[in-house]
């Protein structure tokens, strides 16, 4: 029987986590195929949700099972309700601040078949001033994590003060542009890549050159290969890889959020590392069974009701 465990503590002090990442409004598309180049289509039904990588993983660490989770970012002038989002999952937007330009936003299509595309503008999630970080920062402390992907502006910065505060860091560089090249990765505990990503990240051929590149900064690889299941790479050498779950696929837009929310909000929990996979691997197929980003993201009593003793 797995242990879900719904909370954190070291010296007796309750961690927390701070997930800075972007809010997006999700405009969403559905189509009977995803448009080909140079054609044009008429879409079958249309919505306006909640998204982004940052809110979407934020609602994932939250739902599977971590109690302290604060989300910080940047909102536009047409966003509240992207806050109002996170505080119905019951996470602290107290570090959340307000632009007066255009919330940032995504284009999605998603097929009959649930694959899809996805065209983010940044809006303001490009907006994020360092002295706003160093404000947000200040409120962490030595064990906390923090949590970032790739849509906000100044990650690197973010991460270096988080290092210097002496929090746990896990980097997703997801959608990969050559302002990850920036990053120290000798801050990061963990970062979590697709095959894209780890090859230009290291500027590699290979995934076995990649990660031995990656070793020398003494960090952890999480390297996700979809359908695949993926593989991890422990600095202490450990080297473990799992599953992916096979299940009637509805709609896959959210699919690596959850898997990375839950794998971090897991990890958080202590869980092992194993054991950590497995439930992020489960939890990310069953998000795969429903329509929308937030909306699909299941709970850990889901995932215990579906999952079980089945590791």
């Amino acid at each position: 029987m797995i242990l879900f465990k719904s909370e954190s503590l070291i010296g007796g002090k309750l961690m927390k986590i701070l997930n800075y990442g972007s809010l997006n409004i999700d405009k969403i598309y559905n189509v009977s195929r995803l448009v080909e180049p140079g054609y044009a289509k008429i879409a079958k039904g249309y919505e306006v949700m909640s998204g982004g990588k940052g809110l979407n993983q934020s609602v994932a660490l939250k739902k599977a099972g971590f109690q302290e989770v604060f989300h910080a970012g940047n909102i536009g002038k047409n966003g509240d309700f992207l806050k109002y989002t996170l505080l119905e999952y019951g996470i602290d937007i107290s570090h959340l601040t307000k632009s007066n330009i255009d919330t940032g936003h995504a284009i999605i299509q998603v097929a009959d078949d649930g694959m899809h595309t996805i065209l983010v503008y940044s809006g303001s999630n490009y907006n994020n001033k360092k002295h706003e970080i160093d404000q947000v920062i200040d409120s962490f402390e030595v064990g906390d994590c923090l949590l970032v992907q790739n849509e906000i502006n100044n990650v690197p910065y973010i991460i270096e003060k988080a290092s210097q505060a002496g929090m746990r860091i896990f980097y997703n560089p997801s959608p990969f542009n050559k302002e990850v090249l920036n990053v120290s990765l000798e801050n990061i505990e963990t970062i979590i890549v697709n095959e894209y990503e780890l090859l230009m990240i290291t500027e590699s051929k290979t995934a076995d050159e990649a990660v031995k590149k990656l070793s020398k900064y003494n960090i952890n690889v999480l390297f996700t290969k979809g359908k695949a299941g993926g593989t991890y790479y422990g600095s202490n050498k450990q080297v473990i890889e799992y599953r992916a779950y096979e299940v009637d696929e509805v709609d896959t837009t959210a699919v690596g959020d959850v898997f990375v929310g839950y794998f971090v909000a897991e990890v958080m929990l202590n869980n092992s590392i194993k054991n950590a996979l497995e439930i992020s691997a489960y939890a990310a197929a069953l998000s795969t069974t429903k329509v929308g980003t937030v909306l699909s993201i299941p709970s850990i009593d889901e995932v215990d009701l579906h999952f079980g003793e089945k590791i």
